[in-house]
């Protein structure tokens, strides 16, 4: 992941963000002038690289990113469902664990089995959060993944 803005040669192969209006975002993307929440900027693959090493530290089997100590700690709910930085989603079962994000003409969705290496990402450069939705819904079932049944 970078912090905004990519570098000036990567810069011209970003999304261009458009607004649930179907009007494209002034400027083609706004740049948040805070580093963490809708500052940073990343692709699928980086956001999907983080979340197989989340699954492969709670497995013991990598320490790249994280210690398996610091998963545990990351993927224990603290308030309700939310963790450190994510939500947890106990379903028949099993565990995943997601985030998303929006802002200004983009919307972004992860999530990821916690112990059995499936999942998806999804980014958009537009605010329709619903298609993402109905993204994963198509997904899970495609990919067979156990007790998951998203509500939207």
């Amino acid at each position: 992941m970078t912090a905004p803005p990519p570098l000036s040669e990567k810069l011209k192969l970003a999304a261009t963000g458009y607004l649930p209006d179907g009007s494209m975002s002034k400027g083609k993307r706004y740049t948040y002038p805070e580093m963490a929440a809708a500052g940073l900027w990343t692709t699928a693959e980086d956001l999907a690289k983080f979340a197989i090493d989340v699954q492969l530290s709670i497995q013991g089997k990598s320490n790249k990113v994280l210690s398996k100590s610091a998963v545990e700690q990351m993927l224990a709910p603290v308030l309700g469902t939310y963790a450190l930085g994510l939500d947890m989603l106990k379903t028949g079962g099993d565990i995943y664990f997601q985030h998303g994000g929006w802002d200004e003409g983009f919307s972004s969705h992860l999530i990821a089995h916690k112990e059995k290496g499936y999942g998806v990402v999804v980014l958009t450069n537009s605010n329709h959060p619903d298609f993402i939705g109905e993204v994963m819904r198509s997904v899970a079932p495609t990919e067979q993944w156990d007790n998951y049944l998203p509500d939207n």
